[in-house]
């Protein structure tokens, strides 16, 4: 396979270079800034003040695009990019990631079923289900000597949105995918 035994052993380090999950796992509060519409200049002020930036592509007009473009107004401006989707479809999470996404955030959530696939499309194997594409992410993630493959499932977030009475009945089952 395209993984080397140092890449599939726990104990090597890995980057976290996603300042909201670097800060999530170790206790702290975290604070992010929603983006409704293309506005490079401020996602690029915005992403020195807070620990991520949520493009919202839910309930707004933007396009994939529109978000990668400001991405690469300012590339690693310190807030982990991070994308809400209209959905759990595969071809949504894939584009968002492939564009640079370090987290991903799924509304609607009604089940584990919902939750799995959120999370498994935001993966690669054996994690998940994400597949190899030439996004946008190998210019703006190149980390010299750190293959983006071998450390991205360790930064990709995932947030699930229980907005529905179903799923808040199916919170727990949600909780533990």
């Amino acid at each position: 396979g395209w993984q080397t035994k140092a890449m599939m052993d726990p104990k090597t380090p890995r980057p976290l270079i996603n300042r909201a999950k670097e800060n999530l796992l170790s206790d702290k509060v975290i604070s992010g800034f929603t983006i409704l519409s293309y506005d490079p200049d401020l996602y690029c002020e915005a992403g020195k003040h807070y620990d991520f930036i949520w493009f919202e592509l839910q309930h707004s007009t933007m396009t994939f695009d529109d978000v990668r473009r400001m991405i690469a107004a300012c590339p690693r401006v310190g807030a982990a990019p991070m994308i809400r989707v209209p959905d759990a479809q595969e071809g949504n999470i894939q584009k968002a990631t492939d564009l640079g996404a370090l987290g991903v955030i799924v509304p609607t959530v009604d089940d584990a079923i919902e939750a799995r696939d959120g999370a498994r499309w935001a993966r690669y194997p054996p994690y998940g289900r994400r597949s190899a594409g030439n996004g946008y992410y190998q210019t703006l993630w190149n980390l010299p000597g750190q293959p983006y493959r071998s450390w991205i499932n360790d930064n990709i977030l995932v947030i699930e949105m229980i907005e529905t009475v179903e799923g808040v009945a199916n919170a727990d089952e949600i909780a533990a995918t």
